[in-house]
């Protein structure tokens, strides 16, 4: 797995990045990027196998691109495995995802 781009250190990664078997360049306006081809793979960063439990060494890895559960190009086992991983998640940390307690209208009830 290659690092992530250097110039750009200071980006919040996703937890969930895109990797593919295959990869391409698409020059747009004189810049040029790489694009995944084909099934698109959950992989977190550091992991040497996608969600769905494929081996992915040398696969490479879209940093700034955030894996996409359900979308037409992603992998139904990776989906499945990211929305399974991200609901487990939110039970494992209750009250993160509560709405917070307004205090000021509880004291002007007092």
């Amino acid at each position: 797995m290659h690092a992530p781009p250097m110039a750009r250190r200071h980006v919040h990664w996703p937890t969930w990045l895109v990797s593919a078997k295959h990869r391409t360049v698409i020059s747009r306006d004189g810049d040029s990027e790489w694009y995944p081809v084909g099934e698109h793979h959950a992989r977190e960063a550091g992991e040497n196998l996608t969600a769905c439990g494929l081996v992915a060494i040398g696969w490479p890895v879209f940093w700034l691109m955030p894996f996409k559960p359900g979308s037409s190009v992603s992998c139904t086992e990776c989906t499945a495995a990211v929305q399974r991983a991200e609901a487990s998640s939110h039970q494992e940390r209750p009250g993160c995802c509560a709405p917070l307690r307004d205090y000021a209208s509880e004291r002007s009830k007092t």
